[in-house]
């Protein structure tokens, strides 16, 4: 996955898990008018994360064949949605930000009657990653890596639970010393990402949602380019004030060129799973939900540099207006 992000491998349990948490409450995204939701949480994470990603534990690499140190950290969470629909029109206006502001979408969901829904939205991304990750018994610098993409979703197709994603992303990294001093290590390029999947109604109270996806880290750097393909099943549920969801998922990838520090081609097969429960209108505050959150991930690689696996545990509470 890229860009790396500390514990980034983690993201996709977070954001996943909130997905239910952000829609439970009814808002102005129901009524029309002016609405949003704002997460505020903490997480706890204990793990050993890929010598790709930047922390102060792991600036310095004494040997390449070496793992990352075990680390603890906690954090915050700051996730937010503002939305404005019109009903008239079925069209939605949002943007949307996760972990502060680093990561935004700005888009519009339009209904399309019978034929479903589509939704486009322009994603920004921008993060930290070292200027050369291979370099060992120096510290390590950091640099900005910025992700400008289009995510194109199809819901509800011809009535039905099927949805259809494809995501296409341009990545700019400001200084790749790695990829100057061997082109097959650049990181710059594009991702491309599409995923099927289906949701399925299990009686009034309870969700069955399955993926597939593809996705192409088409990099000028043939060492770092990659193809890959996953899957991921979800189960949601609730009853009255109480919420539930649960989430697991594998991935596999195959890079396209040997790697010139390790002489080997890269392979990671990673795993997933999360696990979320949330209670709507605490002390009959109905704007207000609390969430509790965990979640485990793991990436195993054929070269110990890249591996990386740790789980995570998180409270907080969601506001919508």
């Amino acid at each position: 996955m890229y860009p790396n992000m500390r514990a980034g491998f983690m993201l996709i349990v977070v954001i996943g898990s909130l997905t239910l948490l952000l829609t439970a409450p009814a808002t102005a995204l129901e009524t029309g008018g002016l609405g949003g939701e704002i997460t505020v949480g903490a997480i706890y994470f204990s793990g050993r994360p890929s010598q790709l990603v930047v922390g102060d534990d792991n600036a310095t690499v004494t040997r390449l064949a070496s793992q990352a140190d075990r680390e603890t950290m906690t954090d915050a969470d700051l996730s937010g949605k503002l939305h404005y629909r019109l009903p008239e029109l079925g069209t939605t206006l949002y943007v949307s930000a996760a972990n502060g502001s680093a990561d935004l979408d700005c888009g519009v969901r339009q209904s399309m009657g019978p034929a479903g829904v589509i939704d486009l939205a322009l994603q920004y991304g921008i993060d930290e990653v070292w200027r050369d990750p291979y370099v060992t018994n120096v510290k390590r610098r950091t640099t900005e890596v910025e992700t400008v993409g289009l995510r194109l979703r199809y819901e509800e197709i011809y009535g039905t639970g099927a949805f259809l994603s494809a995501t296409a992303s341009g990545v700019d990294v400001a200084q790749d010393l790695s990829g100057d001093r061997r082109q097959q290590l650049r990181r710059d390029g594009e991702l491309y990402a599409f995923h099927f999947g289906y949701r399925l109604a299990l009686g009034d109270h309870a969700e069955l949602t399955t993926s597939l996806g593809v996705d192409s880290q088409d990099l000028q750097g043939a060492a770092n380019a990659s193809d890959g393909v996953g899957a991921e099943v979800t189960y949601g549920w609730q009853r009255g004030p109480w919420l539930f969801e649960t989430a697991v998922g594998v991935h596999y990838s195959e890079y396209r060129a040997e790697h010139p520090s390790f002489g080997k081609t890269r392979k990671a097969t990673g795993y997933e799973g999360s696990a979320m429960m949330g209670y709507i209108a605490p002390f009959g505050w109905t704007p207000l939900t609390l969430y509790g959150l965990v979640g485990y991930a793991r990436s195993d690689e054929n070269i110990a540099f890249f591996d990386a696996e740790g789980w995570m545990t998180g409270v907080g509470v969601g506001l919508s207006f």
